[in-house]
């Protein structure tokens, strides 16, 4: 996301090359220990050329419900644009 400042004549700032996000979610306020937290830690790497951006990054899904163990996902994203 790039964001001009108010003037709006200089150039929007570079993206930051990591990338991570906090969610959380409690789909019923009235059940207990539904709730879930998402964690995604990663880095937008273009190694060889601005069009070729390579993704890695790492999913943590926490439950509050003690029954349900909770996830681990490593993901690899491709991204080529042409």
């Amino acid at each position: 996301m790039h964001l001009l400042p108010p003037n709006g004549r200089e150039k929007p700032a570079k993206a930051k090359p990591g990338l991570q996000e906090l969610d959380r979610y409690e789909p019923n306020s009235r059940v207990a220990e539904d709730e879930m937290t998402l964690v995604i830690a990663g880095v937008d790497w273009s190694p060889f050329h601005k069009s070729l951006r390579l993704q890695p990054n790492v999913w943590f899904v926490s439950y509050a419900n003690p029954e349900k163990k909770n996830d681990i996902v490593f993901n690899f994203t491709f991204f080529l644009s042409f």
